[in-house]
């Protein structure tokens, strides 16, 4: 949620809460109806190439655990290819990311992509039922572990 001019008004019905609503860049409810939780998450140092943690994932969270599927995969750049594969994934989907072979989510892709056009450049979060879904623009958010209680 963001509030600070008055832009919006808060004053919805259960559905527009559920949903969210408003704009991201300016006041906004992000609603409940798709994201995912996890209870730790951190990226490891450079000498690991910044490997990817991510455990806890909270079973109330309705994106589905797509991103724990690249929990321990070391971050690629088309300069540094560490993903699983026989090719650079970097290079491939255009973009950086922790590729494992290929991904069930690429928050780095190419930005408005909602269609399957280019397969895997845009977006993707694949949802709990194997679909890939495409966004037009991601928000991950982090906090740091001591804001947590």
């Amino acid at each position: 949620m963001r509030r600070f001019d008055g832009s919006v008004n808060f004053t919805r019905e259960w559905e527009d809460y559920k949903n969210g609503f408003g704009n991201l860049t300016e006041e906004f409810w992000i609603g409940d109806f798709i994201y995912a939780e996890y209870s730790n998450f951190w990226i490891g140092h450079e000498s690991d190439n910044y490997r990817l943690h991510l455990t806890g994932y909270l079973q109330n969270s309705t994106a589905g655990d797509s991103f724990g599927k690249h929990n321990n995969i070391m971050f690629s750049t088309p300069s540094r290819d560490h993903d699983n594969s026989d090719y650079s994934s970097s290079v491939k989907y255009g973009a950086s990311w922790w590729f494992s072979g290929c991904h069930a989510v690429f928050l780095t892709g190419e930005l408005g992509e909602t269609e399957c056009t280019h397969f895997g450049k845009g977006i993707t979060w694949k949802d709990p039922w194997g679909l890939k879904k495409f966004a037009k623009y991601v928000r991950m958010m982090i906090r740091p572990f001591e804001s947590m209680n």
